[in-house]
């Protein structure tokens, strides 16, 4: 969790993302989404499906500023 926050401080900083952004919220969710892929990748879950929840969590990043 806390290279995801420092990530994101520096996402922040440099302006990738919404400097409004709960980065502790944002980080504790990239977390658990990690987990939940490797939990999906452990159980051989179909590749399509890892990608989509992939997808689903980076679009935390893309949301308008």
């Amino acid at each position: 969790t806390r290279g995801f926050h420092n990530a994101l401080v520096n996402a922040r900083d440099s302006g990738d993302i919404n400097r409004d952004a709960d980065l502790d919220d944002l980080a504790a969710f990239f977390t658990m989404a990690l987990i939940g892929v490797a939990a999906l990748i452990r159980a051989e879950a179909p590749p399509e499906q890892v990608h989509a929840a992939c997808r689903v969590a980076t679009a935390a990043l893309t949301q308008p500023q």
